[in-house]
């Protein structure tokens, strides 16, 4: 049987989009790990290495990021990837588009 193939077009988010979670938690090692399906936010920057979403409510362990989860290819995070494009690939992987 032949894998299935699943076309992915990167596009990266505009700032004042709105996200809904997807995915089960988002874990930062060492820094945080937390519980967001369902959870909603807005798309607040963006460019080639990064991608930040602030998150509706309020969640003490995001207080030193100003409520706000990010997405980079900075190489002093050890849970980053390492091209823009992965950032999309786990972007798209947590979050869908709303409203």
């Amino acid at each position: 049987m032949k894998p299935k193939t699943v076309k992915v077009t990167l596009t990266f988010p505009k700032v004042g989009q709105r996200v809904e979670f997807v995915c089960d938690y988002i874990e930062r090692f060492d820094s945080f790990y937390l519980k967001v399906q369902g959870e909603k936010g807005t798309v607040t920057y963006v460019d080639d290495h990064q991608i930040v979403v602030k998150l509706d409510s309020e969640h003490p362990e995001l207080e030193e990021w100003d409520n706000c989860i990010q997405w980079v290819t900075d190489g002093d995070c050890p849970w980053t990837p390492c091209r823009p494009a992965h950032v999309i690939f786990d972007f798209d992987r947590d979050v869908k588009f709303i409203d």
